[in-house]
């Protein structure tokens, strides 16, 4: 490919840019618009993703020409001018091509191009046959894949060369004006959102540009701290005794060492219960905030729940956290029954690791799986997962976060059922009550001077109602009386709780505690305040264990019906944070080794550190909360949580 690059420092790098930017323009739409390789859309939503993945897909095309260019303005000769040109055409079209191949990944296996995946998929023995097969079969399009290559193969070639053949018709100060406004428009202002405008950051990591992704991902594989098999293995060891301890069913059995989590049920049951199952996940459900959980919360922000928890049909747990925040750690938690990952994000960089689900499992015992949600599914690439272990998925753009509409479709949904005789498990995700906590319907608004506490308790107010509204409307159900409604919150906040707002990384009571009811109109085995420590890990297994389905499962959790509760516990982990509650203490590590803290297992709130009192409890609690979060963050990573 030869360039003329004597017509201007400038335009030579322009025309490479504007022949790339057009390029990289056409592999976005190829993305976005054509369906994926099993026929579904590659988002839902594709209008929130596709014009910020278009405006930030010229400022990673800039990037790659930047040092080119630069070079262009130190270096003088027509040689050097030429190669550095030249160099920038090789750049942007090695660029284009690894934009594709990244998008290709993603299509197919819901991960980016990254140093992780290069050493998980190492020596992969996958069948030339079966890859040719997923090619060919492809629903967006018979080996499109391949022949998208051609876009920087062929055609950003063939239009850098026909940019050659253009002539400057403006004059100079006119031409530097109008380049100035590409720059200004097309890099300075991407650059600008992409480094300093904050917000919107699960956004820009959705639609980061190959360039951007493939620098935080190489440099974030510099960060992974190398683990000791020898450690892990002992790690291993104790998890295991550790758990076998805390159960009481006895039921258990653990095999390969490789596998701690992996374990097969004694007596497998004959016959399994047919009770429906709605599992309801509230968005920033802060157990703080409920009297039924904290008898000194000043709001009565839950009546419904509250009244609940009061009912003879239910159980409620007043030590429950989450394992990990925002939401896609805790839901990873809560269908699978392993911890999130203390640095990285289970959905997005470990999808070719195995899990074994909630919804995966009641599929293979007959039952239909649905998902519901009021926040798009995309979002944190949690739908790759869910297209795999759910049978529906719903998410309207138009319900505009509003809970009282998505949980008004569910319910309409589930009333139709007529010619379905099968158990169904409905997951229904709620959405208002997210920061900055916006209140649809003002007949919920409180009194208060409008801070975030306020704000909470008014949107709290508001999805409790919405709840209710949805019980009492499945109530005339023919299957109502025997259906398990399992209601939590996904995570807690930090509020400024503790005098200013901390980070994600606060894992005490006002960020981790989060309700947990089990009502069944028919009746549980157990009813009211239940003493056992618990987490998300648990309530797969805890609903296993209501519906008598006892069979091989890879999870880290315990049935809560069967769980020692002096030896409960609940480990949480947020990117080198780690927090653990036992039946006496909780213990909370804060990242960057900073001081540990020790509060008595019925401070419910956290108040009165007792770590300088009790060193030796920190100590052995500090050991036990590093190696089972060490453990947890391998097995992820070298994919050997179920065989």
């Amino acid at each position: 490919m030869k360039i003329d690059a004597t017509r201007g420092k400038t335009s030579i790098m322009v025309r490479i840019w504007a022949c790339g930017c057009a390029c990289a323009v056409l592999l976005q739409l190829a993305l976005y618009m054509r369906p994926g390789p099993l026929g579904v859309p590659f988002v839902l939503d594709r209008w929130n993703y596709l014009p910020a993945a278009l405006f930030f897909t010229a400022y990673g095309v800039g990037l790659s020409v930047l040092p080119f260019w630069l070079g262009l303005l130190v270096l003088s000769g027509k040689r050097a001018r030429a190669l550095l040109a030249f160099g920038a055409a090789l750049a942007v079209g090695a660029l284009l091509a690894v934009d594709h191949i990244n998008h290709e990944l993603q299509r197919f296996m819901g991960i980016r191009l990254s140093p992780e995946l290069l050493a998980i998929y190492h020596g992969w023995n996958a069948p030339p046959s079966a890859i040719i097969s997923a090619l060919g079969d492809d629903r967006g399009g018979p080996w499109s894949s391949l022949g998208l290559l051609a876009v920087p193969l062929m055609l950003f070639p063939w239009l850098l060369k026909q940019s050659g053949k253009l002539t400057w018709r403006l004059k100079a100060p006119w031409r530097r004006t109008v380049l100035g406004a590409l720059g200004c428009g097309l890099f300075l202002a991407p650059a600008w959102a992409w480094h300093i405008e904050p917000g919107s950051q699960l956004r820009k990591d959705r639609v980061a540009p190959s360039i951007l992704a493939l620098a935080r991902e190489i440099g974030a594989s510099f960060d992974i701290v190398k683990v000791d098999p020898d450690q892990v293995a002992d790690d291993a060891a104790n998890f295991r005794r550790d758990w076998l301890a805390a159960d009481r069913s006895g039921d258990w059995t653990f095999g390969d060492l490789a596998y701690p989590y992996w374990r097969s049920c004694k007596h497998p049951a004959t016959s399994q219960s047919r009770s429906n199952v709605v599992l309801i996940v509230l968005e920033t459900f802060r157990a703080k905030n409920m009297r039924s959980f904290n008898a000194a919360s000043p709001e009565l922000t839950t009546p419904f729940l509250d009244t609940l928890t009061a009912n003879p049909a239910s159980a409620f747990w007043p030590r429950y956290h989450t394992n990990g925040v925002p939401t896609a750690y805790a839901v990873q938690a809560l269908m699978t029954g392993i911890p999130p990952h203390n640095a990285r994000m289970v959905w997005k960089t470990a999808t070719g690791t195995r899990f074994d689900s909630l919804p995966s499992i009641l599929r293979k015992a007959g039952y239909h799986t649905a998902y519901y949600s009021g926040s798009d599914p995309d979002w944190d690439n949690q739908r790759y997962w869910f297209l795999k272990w759910f049978d529906a998925i719903s998410y309207h753009q138009e319900d505009q976060e509003q809970d009282r509409h998505t949980f008004r479709r569910a319910a309409r949904d589930l009333m139709s059922r007529r010619q379905d005789d099968r158990p169904f498990l409905l997951v229904i995700q709620s959405i208002t009550n997210h920061v900055p906590f916006r209140l649809p319907e003002s007949r919920f608004a409180g009194v208060g001077s409008g801070e975030a506490v306020d704000r909470i308790n008014a949107t709290m107010r508001y999805t409790d109602d919405v709840v209710r509204e949805f019980v009492g409307t499945l109530s005339s159900a023919t299957w109502f009386e025997d259906t398990i409604f399992v209601i939590t919150g996904d995570h807690g906040f930090d509020l400024g709780d503790r005098g200013s707002s901390g980070s994600l990384t606060n894992l005490r009571p006002e960020t981790t505690w989060v309700p947990l009811i089990i009502y069944r109109p028919a009746g549980l085995p157990i009813r009211g305040a239940q003493p056992a420590v618990g987490s998300h890990i648990d309530l797969g297994p805890t609903i296993l264990g209501l519906l008598g389905i006892c069979d091989k499962i890879a999870a880290a959790g315990h049935d809560l019906l069967t769980v020692e509760p002096a030896l409960s516990q609940a480990l949480v982990v947020k990117n080198g944070a780690i927090a653990l509650a036992t039946s006496a203490y909780s213990l909370y590590l804060p990242p960057e080794d900073g001081a540990p803290m020790l509060y008595a297992g019925d401070d419910a709130l956290a108040e009165h550190d007792l770590a300088a009192l009790y060193p030796e409890v920190v100590r052995a609690l500090s050991a036990k909360a590093r190696g089972s979060a060490r453990l947890n963050d391998a097995l992820i990573a070298s994919n050997r949580i179920r065989p």
